[in-house]
């Protein structure tokens, strides 16, 4: 990729952080971006955890869907997620960093397929998710 296209990336994820309210309540830090990958991270909280007191699925395949998108939209393109799938393989716990690694793996005229690898700080494999998500002809914008 390059200088202008990943700073194109780099823009485009930065915005969609900005304007995803709920990202921001799970305090989403982008730590990488690449034309069709993104690594995002976050410090599982107290209101994360489920009554085992282990953290709730449900954010762990949130933050794997969002790095899924944010990969995604690298491309510049709007691209929602049609279909996602998880396998999680371990827990998480209160004050884990959970890092999610997504990758598109292929692109067809309609459709990008990507895989996100979600790990915690010491480098144990959490879930591993695969998804679709519609290209758009319709290039992302902000206002």
């Amino acid at each position: 990729m390059d200088n202008e296209a990943a700073k194109k990336a780099q823009t485009i994820v930065k915005k969609l952080l900005e304007n995803d309210s709920f990202s921001q309540w799970m305090g989403v830090d982008v730590v990488s971006v690449g034309e069709g990958s993104c690594k995002i991270s976050c410090e599982v909280s107290e209101p994360m955890l489920n009554g085992y007191r282990v953290t709730h699925g449900g954010i762990l395949f949130s933050l794997a869907d969002t790095a899924l998108a944010f990969s995604a939209a690298t491309f510049g393109q709007i691209a929602p997620v049609v279909e996602h799938s998880i396998s999680f393989t371990k827990t998480a716990v209160l004050y884990d960093i959970l890092f999610a690694e997504a990758t598109v793996v292929h692109q067809s005229h309609k459709l990008f397929t990507g895989t996100v690898q979600i790990m915690n700080g010491r480098n144990q494999l959490l879930a591993i998710t695969k998804g679709s998500l519609y290209k758009k002809s319709d290039e992302i914008t902000f206002p």
